[in-house]
């Protein structure tokens, strides 16, 4: 086996169907390719980072894939004419420089240029990342009352996103103290992206007056970058601690 795997085992569930269950030395899993050789299925297992874990670059080795939510189409648009994709981006370039300052790598799926969702999860395989945020901003649809449906969400869909979403939501929601609107496994093309741990994160409600005005604050700004880059660094210390 590899460094990463403490065993295999098997059992025909039902004809024709076997499950396969990998067990792995540590509890946080970084991501999974799967691709065929001819008629053989082949699984191939990312390894962690290596981080350095002193210092005030305690990030170093660890590259992380931002997707500002959006662009160029608009997204939700708040009651003051505010574009998402506008906040989004904002909101993007500060967590790049946060998490720059702690010794990481940024790259973008995506800044201005058109890029279709349908393409994004090839554009982050080739990019590689260890990890990837996509920063969005919420709305309701229509029927919905936004005074008791708003505040801070973040998004999963595989299990080795769960610890990162929970990291995020953790820390947005003590910078902004805005209300909790939940961590929530969904469905969503961002989040279904598998060769790394992959989450999306709604810091606020965009259509909402006073959660507009917050997003559009350049300190409010700040304070979310800072809270999303600080969930990232909260998750990259215990996945270390874990891989020990």
């Amino acid at each position: 086996f590899s460094s990463l795997v403490d065993r295999i085992t098997w059992e025909q569930s039902s004809e024709g169907i076997t499950d396969i269950h990998i067990y792995l030395k540590t509890p946080q899993q970084w991501g999974y390719r799967v691709s065929y050789d001819g008629t053989n299925l082949l699984l191939s297992l990312r390894k962690p980072p290596v981080l350095s874990r002193k210092g005030r670059r305690p990030l170093s080795g660890l590259t992380v894939g931002l997707d500002p939510g959006h662009n160029p189409e608009p997204g939700a648009i708040g009651p003051r004419g505010t574009m998402e994709k506008d906040v989004n981006l904002a909101i993007s370039r500060l967590v790049e420089r946060e998490l720059r300052g702690l010794g990481a790598k940024v790259v973008y799926l995506h800044t201005t240029d058109p890029l279709p969702l349908g393409r994004r999860a090839g554009v982050a395989d080739r990019l590689n990342p260890n990890i990837l945020v996509s920063i969005h901003n919420n709305a309701v649809p229509e029927g919905v009352d936004p005074l008791a449906n708003n505040g801070t969400s973040t998004f999963y869909y595989h299990p080795q996103s769960l610890r990162l979403a929970e990291n995020i939501q953790a820390s947005v929601l003590k910078a902004l103290r805005l209300p909790n609107f939940g961590l929530y496994w969904d469905n969503l093309y961002m989040c279904r992206i598998h060769q790394m741990p992959s989450v999306l994160v709604e810091p606020a409600f965009l259509m909402l007056p006073e959660q507009e005005r917050l997003l559009t604050d350049p300190r409010a700004q700040l304070r979310i970058a800072r809270a999303i880059a600080g969930g990232i660094a909260a998750f990259a210390r215990e996945s270390m601690r874990g891989s020990r």
